[in-house]
Protein backbone atom coordinates (compact mmCIF):
# COMPACT_ATOMS: atom_id res chain seq x y z
CA UNK A 1 0.00 0.00 0.00
CA UNK A 2 1.33 3.48 -0.28
CA UNK A 3 1.44 3.98 3.29
CA UNK A 4 3.80 1.39 3.54
CA UNK A 5 5.84 2.62 0.48
CA UNK A 6 5.43 6.23 2.54
CA UNK A 7 6.54 4.81 5.17
CA UNK A 8 9.64 2.87 3.20
CA UNK A 9 11.25 6.15 1.45
CA UNK A 10 10.93 7.93 4.64
CA UNK A 11 13.98 5.89 6.05
CA UNK A 12 15.66 5.28 2.97
CA UNK A 13 15.91 8.83 2.33
CA UNK A 14 18.24 9.48 5.35
CA UNK A 15 20.81 7.15 3.44
CA UNK A 16 23.31 9.06 1.54
CA UNK A 17 24.82 6.62 -0.51
CA UNK A 18 21.64 4.84 -2.51
CA UNK A 19 19.87 5.59 -5.64
CA UNK A 20 17.67 8.61 -5.31
CA UNK A 21 13.95 6.98 -5.87
CA UNK A 22 10.67 7.48 -4.95
CA UNK A 23 8.37 3.97 -4.18
CA UNK A 24 4.64 4.33 -5.13
CA UNK A 25 1.94 1.55 -6.14
CA UNK A 26 -0.99 2.08 -7.77
CA UNK A 27 -2.82 -0.17 -5.15
CA UNK A 28 -5.57 1.85 -3.29
CA UNK A 29 -6.09 0.04 -0.13
CA UNK A 30 -5.16 1.70 3.02
CA UNK A 31 -4.17 0.16 6.23
CA UNK A 32 -2.49 1.85 9.18
CA UNK A 33 0.58 0.16 10.15
CA UNK A 34 1.19 -0.70 13.50
CA UNK A 35 4.12 0.26 16.07
CA UNK A 36 4.05 -2.64 18.71
CA UNK A 37 5.23 -1.70 21.96
CA UNK A 38 6.23 -4.57 24.17
CA UNK A 39 8.01 -4.98 27.96
CA UNK A 40 9.79 -7.89 27.21
CA UNK A 41 9.99 -10.86 24.29
CA UNK A 42 7.79 -12.97 26.17
CA UNK A 43 5.07 -10.28 25.86
CA UNK A 44 6.07 -9.80 22.29
CA UNK A 45 5.69 -13.23 21.21
CA UNK A 46 2.09 -12.93 22.99
CA UNK A 47 1.16 -9.82 20.64
CA UNK A 48 2.40 -11.85 18.06
CA UNK A 49 0.59 -14.86 18.03
CA UNK A 50 -2.45 -13.20 19.09
CA UNK A 51 -2.29 -10.75 15.52
CA UNK A 52 -0.81 -14.20 13.55
CA UNK A 53 -4.28 -16.23 14.85
CA UNK A 54 -6.11 -13.03 13.77
CA UNK A 55 -5.35 -12.66 10.70
CA UNK A 56 -5.35 -16.36 10.25
CA UNK A 57 -8.50 -16.53 11.28
CA UNK A 58 -9.89 -13.54 9.00
CA UNK A 59 -8.40 -16.00 6.04
CA UNK A 60 -4.59 -15.24 5.38
CA UNK A 61 -2.84 -17.94 4.11
CA UNK A 62 0.18 -18.88 6.87
CA UNK A 63 2.49 -18.96 3.86
CA UNK A 64 1.14 -15.12 3.19
CA UNK A 65 2.69 -14.16 6.86
CA UNK A 66 6.15 -13.27 7.78
CA UNK A 67 8.47 -12.75 11.07
CA UNK A 68 11.45 -10.83 9.86
CA UNK A 69 14.34 -10.02 12.33
CA UNK A 70 17.96 -8.99 12.09
CA UNK A 71 19.67 -11.64 13.67
CA UNK A 72 18.66 -15.58 14.38
CA UNK A 73 19.50 -15.09 18.37
CA UNK A 74 15.99 -12.61 18.14
CA UNK A 75 13.76 -15.24 17.42
CA UNK A 76 14.43 -17.71 19.93
CA UNK A 77 11.86 -16.44 22.19
CA UNK A 78 9.43 -16.05 19.53
CA UNK A 79 9.93 -19.43 18.06
CA UNK A 80 9.43 -21.68 21.54
CA UNK A 81 6.32 -19.56 21.82
CA UNK A 82 4.84 -20.14 18.26
CA UNK A 83 5.76 -23.98 19.00
CA UNK A 84 3.79 -24.05 21.62
CA UNK A 85 0.78 -22.47 20.40
CA UNK A 86 0.86 -25.00 17.94
CA UNK A 87 2.05 -22.40 14.82
CA UNK A 88 4.42 -24.03 12.87
CA UNK A 89 7.36 -22.22 10.99
CA UNK A 90 10.33 -22.68 9.09
CA UNK A 91 12.31 -26.09 9.38
CA UNK A 92 10.26 -28.13 6.36
CA UNK A 93 8.59 -25.12 5.09
CA UNK A 94 5.16 -26.27 3.92
CA UNK A 95 2.33 -23.63 2.34
CA UNK A 96 0.79 -24.30 5.99
CA UNK A 97 3.85 -22.72 7.69
CA UNK A 98 4.54 -18.46 8.42
CA UNK A 99 7.70 -17.46 7.52
CA UNK A 100 10.10 -16.87 10.28
CA UNK A 101 13.42 -15.01 8.27
CA UNK A 102 16.37 -13.33 8.53
CA UNK A 103 15.83 -9.30 6.54
CA UNK A 104 18.67 -10.65 4.79
CA UNK A 105 16.50 -13.83 3.46
CA UNK A 106 13.50 -12.27 2.73
CA UNK A 107 15.07 -9.96 0.07
CA UNK A 108 12.95 -10.45 -2.84
CA UNK A 109 9.77 -11.84 -1.06
CA UNK A 110 6.64 -10.56 -0.56
CA UNK A 111 4.16 -11.21 2.48
CA UNK A 112 0.64 -9.72 2.91
CA UNK A 113 1.56 -9.50 6.70
CA UNK A 114 4.77 -8.57 7.67
CA UNK A 115 5.55 -8.18 11.38
CA UNK A 116 9.55 -6.81 11.95
CA UNK A 117 10.77 -7.83 15.22
CA UNK A 118 13.67 -6.45 17.33
CA UNK A 119 13.20 -3.13 16.70
CA UNK A 120 16.36 -2.08 19.43
CA UNK A 121 18.85 -0.35 19.42
CA UNK A 122 21.43 -3.18 19.31
CA UNK A 123 19.40 -5.39 17.28
CA UNK A 124 18.48 -3.51 14.67
CA UNK A 125 20.48 -1.34 13.89
CA UNK A 126 23.02 -4.02 15.34
CA UNK A 127 25.66 -3.65 18.02
CA UNK A 128 28.65 -4.10 15.68
CA UNK A 129 27.79 -0.52 13.94
CA UNK A 130 30.67 1.43 13.81
CA UNK A 131 30.61 3.42 11.08
CA UNK A 132 28.01 5.79 8.84
CA UNK A 133 28.89 3.00 6.14
CA UNK A 134 27.39 0.64 8.30
CA UNK A 135 24.42 2.36 9.90
CA UNK A 136 23.43 2.85 6.08
CA UNK A 137 23.61 -0.83 5.57
CA UNK A 138 21.41 -1.36 8.76
CA UNK A 139 18.65 1.48 7.42
CA UNK A 140 18.59 -0.14 4.02
CA UNK A 141 17.98 -3.32 5.62
CA UNK A 142 15.12 -1.82 7.76
CA UNK A 143 13.87 -0.77 4.92
CA UNK A 144 14.04 -4.04 2.76
CA UNK A 145 11.84 -5.27 5.35
CA UNK A 146 9.28 -3.18 5.25
CA UNK A 147 9.09 -3.15 1.57
CA UNK A 148 8.47 -6.86 1.67
CA UNK A 149 4.94 -6.22 2.90
CA UNK A 150 1.92 -5.94 0.71
CA UNK A 151 -0.32 -5.24 3.18
CA UNK A 152 -0.38 -5.09 6.89
CA UNK A 153 2.99 -3.80 8.49
CA UNK A 154 4.01 -4.49 12.44
CA UNK A 155 7.25 -3.07 13.88
CA UNK A 156 7.45 -4.05 17.16
CA UNK A 157 10.24 -3.51 19.96
CA UNK A 158 10.87 -4.72 23.80
CA UNK A 159 11.53 -2.27 26.60
CA UNK A 160 13.19 -5.32 28.56
CA UNK A 161 14.83 -8.49 27.25
CA UNK A 162 14.02 -11.01 29.46
CA UNK A 163 16.80 -10.71 31.89
CA UNK A 164 15.06 -7.25 32.70
CA UNK A 165 18.00 -5.44 30.91
CA UNK A 166 16.63 -2.09 29.84
CA UNK A 167 16.48 -1.68 25.95
CA UNK A 168 16.52 1.74 23.62
CA UNK A 169 13.96 1.84 20.88
CA UNK A 170 15.67 1.84 18.04
CA UNK A 171 16.38 5.08 16.57
CA UNK A 172 14.85 4.16 13.21
CA UNK A 173 11.89 4.45 14.57
CA UNK A 174 12.45 7.77 15.65
CA UNK A 175 13.50 8.69 11.96
CA UNK A 176 10.29 7.48 10.31
CA UNK A 177 8.41 10.68 8.95
CA UNK A 178 5.15 8.86 9.86
CA UNK A 179 4.66 9.24 13.77
CA UNK A 180 3.59 5.88 14.69
CA UNK A 181 1.56 5.45 18.14
CA UNK A 182 2.12 2.23 19.61
CA UNK A 183 -0.84 -0.31 20.33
Amino acid sequence: TQSILTLANSIIKRNNNRYKKQLITFNKATYQEQLLSNNDMIDESDQLIKRIRFHLKNGTKPSEIAVLYRNHERSYSLRKSLLESEIFYNTEHTKNDINLLSLHQAKGLEFSVVFIIGLEQGSLPSYHVKTLEDLEEERRLFFVGITRAKHYLYLSYCTFNNDTEHLTKSQFLKELKKDLKPS
